[in-house]
């Protein structure tokens, strides 16, 4: 007897797809700036990284096969990064492979999500109309592992706050580049509680929270950035496993207060009377200073200190 074989082509067995990250921002600024704050070192190294980290060591050869690896520091602990540009299409766009890095210039894991895609493409596009330039960023994680796959959609979310919160960074260095005024200056606060504390700093100062990162194990806040009275407050929860600091001990006061320039002077008082009802202690009530302003004091739960000062009128 013979068996007739299936002349049905077996189908190829394919990996499991998944939708790319995509973001995209306007900037008030034309194309050419824009793609400089991309393309120079210098430039890259005042805007690049998520809120709040330093980029450091860090050098760039644009072109084809070239790569930009650099060093960061975040949350108090050193890390490493690099592309490896793939494709250089100025002034329409730029692609490369997105990696953690180590200061040999591998290619690494994610420090605190071993699971996430070790590279990923990446494209930027720059469009510009009637002086304006629309950046638009793809991550795309296809040919990664299905468990890297999955590990990149759990924290989509955590990307858009990451990636959001640089392209803010990237709005104030244009319009710094194009006025030649920045803010240099950013509180960076460690509390346990980080959670606790965003509600805490909403309720009391009407903060704006601007976004947030999760760490890997769901529960501790990696970074948040909050916008506070015209400026930005970043903070973070402890993770002592890394090197990080813990902040101030329970009961103890950090020795560095964050001082606020409030308008009307009848803010001081609003701020300074919420902070007590929601359980800061205090350390100078609102009073008239001799040097003209309106000024209080508090410590707040969690054992930052607050200074809280507006000039007064001069009659």
């Amino acid at each position: 007897m013979t068996v007739k074989k299936s002349s049905a082509a077996k189908k190829p067995v394919q990996k499991p797809t998944i939708e790319p990250f995509v973001i995209s921002r306007t900037f008030d600024a034309p194309r050419a700036a824009v793609i400089k704050a991309w393309t120079v070192k210098e430039q890259l190294a005042k805007w690049w990284g998520p809120k709040g980290s330093v980029v450091s060591n860090a050098q760039l050869d644009l072109r084809p096969g070239g790569r930009f690896h650099y060093a960061f520091m975040f949350e108090g602990q050193q890390m490493w990064g690099k592309w490896i540009i793939k494709e250089v299409d100025l002034p329409n766009r730029l692609v490369w492979l997105n990696s953690f890095s180590d200061p040999r210039g591998g290619t690494a894991s994610h420090p605190m999500m071993p699971d996430f895609p070790k590279e990923l493409h990446t494209t930027v596009t720059f469009t510009e109309h009637d002086g304006k330039t629309t950046v638009k960023v793809v991550w795309d994680p296809s040919g990664c592992s299905e468990a890297e796959q999955k590990a990149f959609d759990s924290i989509r979310e955590s990307m858009q706050g990451g990636w959001g919160g640089s392209l803010d960074v990237l709005a104030d260095h244009l319009r710094s580049s194009q006025t030649g005024i920045s803010q240099t200056v950013t509180p960076y606060l460690t509390i346990p509680d980080a959670a606790k504390a965003i509600d805490y700093y909403k309720k009391v100062f009407g903060a704006e929270e601007q976004m947030r990162m999760m760490a890997e194990d769901g529960k501790r806040i990696m970074h948040c950035a909050l916008g506070l009275k015209g400026g930005t407050l970043l903070l973070s929860g402890a993770f002592p496993e890394h090197g990080g600091p813990s902040g101030p001990g329970k009961g103890t006061k950090s020795p560095v207060a964050v001082s606020l320039e409030l308008q009307p002077p009848s803010q001081v008082d609003d701020i300074y009377n919420a902070a007590i009802a929601s359980g800061s202690t205090s350390e100078m009530a609102p009073a008239d200073m001799f040097w003209g302003a309106r000024f209080a004091a508090f410590t707040d739960p969690f054992g930052h200190r607050w200074m809280l000062n507006a000039m007064l009128p001069k009659h």
